[in-house]
């Protein structure tokens, strides 16, 4: 009864250790370089939907397989208990007689000790716990200096207004592209993307095709459309303060959606996924009010059936596309300029969604051949729009939301010294006499769009963003790439107060 009752003890110990291991995983896995701010952040925003929050969220799809786990582990040990095995071994001619429980019971707790120890290892190296918890009162001064509020910033608008279809890719970056060009593959993936950066404008790191540099805050889509609509990364807000966030993300934050709206734009968003996954709405609804379209609306308004389950994420970017098309032929009739968001699903990791209607190239791997056919779908979605009548009137912008966050299969062998950056294109925008090679981060595509669409801004800079098209430095150039990202991911009193809660 004893032995019992110690090997149901060390299997719980066991799958409370064995569950962290894997939560710490999934987060690894679907943030990529998340800090404990992003950690703590979804953790407590909720997903609005069967999945709860953040945790349950990551729970839901690991609890299985550690029950399972401890299950299993749990009767092997019992069974070896009950077979009560013992080995006769000879120590200097003397014959001595081991039991196999006695082994079991002296290890098991040590294992556990081992186990647990791995594990705050483990945590330590991906989210530098030891360095978060020594800077939990380092703060930065990086807002207050160098912030710009855009309600304070004159915007002086074109008279006839163009028309914004800006495209957020999941997961897509510039290393798919061919080597000749600027990537890192002998023969390139994404090839119709090539062209278009080619063809059209493309702000780079280099004098090929190149992009832009995620910061933390902007390393998962919902934090990336932040970033890329706001000029601010999406941080936890960390402090003595309570997360308050329910009914609006960023209350003070002046975005791309709020500027457009105010100027008479229609403002839709278009995705396959869930609109409620990490408070996306709840930033999109309060700051510019946009339409919202995504895998709950297909169904209530019967797109698809209320059973609908091709992929894990939500509908296809086939459906999507052909969705977009009908919706903006629906908004070109009006007589607002319409600013419409695409937020792509099928390259999201672990190996994407290979639509059917895919051609398969033998010779990639099944993730790659996601991200060939998600090339062709967009370039097909482009040309289709570059003969609609609205065309002429209109910039589109194509984006990754961040780089891809699988480590293995897709980037396997890239070097630590190439310089993985986000894709960019700029088609039907205006022209620059600056140098298009520039160093910049995601925060800087706020005033870049706005300055695409043909818009003069006031000093040339929104948040922490800087118009690429003008001749001014962004911040990653004027402090150095190091400085700024240290800066970023420390936190900030005016962050804090005065963007992520409502209490300048």
């Amino acid at each position: 009864m004893r032995n019992n009752k110690k090997l149901f003890v060390f299997s719980l110990l066991f799958l409370i250790i064995a569950i962290l291991f894997l939560v710490t995983a999934f987060i690894k896995e679907t943030f990529d370089s998340v800090n404990l701010d992003q950690i703590i952040f979804h953790f407590f925003i909720p997903l609005e939907d069967e999945t709860g929050n953040f945790f349950s969220y990551g729970f839901k799809y690991v609890v299985k397989g550690v029950l399972l786990l401890t299950f299993f582990f749990t009767l092997v040990i019992f069974a070896l208990r009950e077979l009560n095995i013992e080995f006769i071994i000879r120590v200097f001619k003397k014959v001595k007689v081991i039991n196999l429980n006695n082994i079991i019971d002296k290890t098991m707790y040590p294992f556990l000790v081992l186990a647990f120890a791995l594990f705050l290892y483990n945590t330590n190296k991906t989210f530098d716990v030891i360095n978060y918890i020594k800077s939990y009162n380092d703060y930065s001064e990086l807002y207050e200096n160098y912030y710009v509020d855009p309600t304070d910033v004159e915007l002086d608008f074109p008279d006839k207004k163009k028309n914004l279809i800006y495209i957020m890719v999941e997961s897509l970056e510039t290393t798919d592209l061919s080597l000749e060009n600027g990537g890192y593959r002998e023969k390139g993936i994404i090839p119709e993307l090539e062209k278009i950066a080619l063809r059209n404008l493309n702000f780079s790191h280099n004098d090929k095709i190149g992009g832009f540099y995620q910061l933390a805050g902007t390393s998962y889509t919902a934090g990336a459309i932040v970033g890329l609509t706001a000029g601010v990364p999406l941080s936890g807000g960390i402090g003595k303060n309570k997360f308050n966030l329910y009914q609006k993300i960023l209350p003070n934050a002046y975005s791309l959606g709020e500027v457009l709206k105010r100027e008479g734009y229609n403002n839709y968003f278009m995705m396959g996924s869930d609109k409620s996954f990490a408070g996306r709405d709840k930033y999109l609804e309060s700051h510019g009010n946009y339409k919202i379209f995504d895998f709950i609306s297909a169904k209530e308004e019967e797109y698809i059936p209320v059973d609908y389950n091709i992929n894990w994420w939500g509908f296809e970017d086939k459906k999507l596309y052909d969705y977009a098309k009908d919706k903006l032929i629906e908004l070109s009739k009006k007589e607002e300029p319409f600013n419409f968001n695409l937020l792509t699903v099928d390259t999201h990791p672990i190996d994407g969604y290979l639509d059917e209607t895919c051609k398969i190239e033998s010779e990639l791997t099944k993730f790659e051949n996601v991200f060939a056919c998600a090339s062709s779908m967009l370039d097909d979605f482009i040309e289709w729009v570059k003969k609609q009548k609205f065309y002429n009137n209109t910039t589109i912008v194509i984006v990754g939301d961040h780089l891809n966050m699988v480590k293995d299969g897709i980037h396997d062998n890239i070097p630590g010294n190439y310089y993985r950056t986000v894709y960019n294109a700029f088609i039907n925008s205006i022209n620059t006499d600056c140098n298009n090679n520039r160093v910049f981060n995601t925060l800087d595509m706020y005033p870049t769009v706005l300055a695409a669409l043909g818009v003069k801004i006031e000093g040339h800079r929104l948040g922490l963003g800087t118009n690429l098209f003008s001749c001014e430095e962004t911040l990653s150039e004027e402090l150095g790439v190091d400085y700024f990202r240290t800066e970023v991911r420390k936190k900030s009193h005016y962050y804090n107060n005065c963007l992520f809660f409502d209490r300048c």
